[in-house]
């Protein structure tokens, strides 16, 4: 961020630090916005954590966490910002993964926290339809950052991309507010044959999932 300051000097920006499952931070933070900047046009959710391994290897206190951030953190920011979105007909976009659109062996309470993020939002656009607050969600597929490499566990499947690529996705979708974007072909590709062929989008997802080298 000191860099993107550096870069854009213009350009005001406030920056506040947030524990976003903490629901009383996040209002916190939306009035601090507000009184700042005087209005709140986009609520992007990107905040997200992971695990990866076995769910019979894993204990309940990482399942709670991986919800309590990845989905609950949006919750709370989305509830925190509203009032400040329908005031400006804004928009809500939150970052999904494949993972929220299909199973992913080994990344079971990671991609329940994505799925979870599907039902929110497609049932809170149908609730704001008629306040001019939009909502979408954005399902990468495996990209190159630090959420998985740092857990020495990393397997993916496909080619990885790189954040900037997402970016130029996500500004994408928020400038034409779309309901649901896929940054590459194979998170595309990952929507319909699961839906379609879910056994064999089970098995293929099963085959090529491999640890990273």
């Amino acid at each position: 961020l000191d860099r993107l300051q550096a870069d854009l000097p213009d350009i005001e920006m406030l920056r506040l630090e947030v524990d976003i499952t903490d629901a009383d931070q996040c209002r916190a933070a939306a009035d601090s916005i507000i009184s700042r900047m005087g209005r709140i046009d986009v609520l992007l959710n990107n905040a997200g954590i992971t695990h990866i391994g076995p769910f019979i290897e894993s204990d309940d206190g990482t399942t709670q966490r991986v919800l309590a951030v990845n989905f609950l953190g949006a919750v709370h920011m989305t509830r925190a910002c509203l009032p400040g979105l329908l005031d400006r007909r804004g928009h809500i976009c939150s970052i999904s993964s494949v993972a929220g659109i299909a199973p992913l062996v080994n990344r079971a309470a990671y991609s329940a926290s994505k799925h979870a993020l599907h039902g929110f939002f497609d049932s809170l656009r149908a609730e704001l339809r008629d306040t001019g607050v939009t909502t979408g969600l954005v399902c990468p597929s495996f990209v190159n950052t630090a959420i998985a490499r740092d857990t020495g566990q990393w397997t993916t499947t496909g080619k990885i991309i790189q954040p900037a690529d997402v970016a130029d996705c996500i500004f994408a979708a928020c400038t034409s507010r779309k309901r649901i974007a896929f940054p590459t072909r194979m998170a595309h590709a990952a929507w319909y044959i699961s839906r379609l062929f879910p056994m064999t989008y089970e098995r293929i997802m099963i085959k090529k999932i491999q640890p990273d080298g």
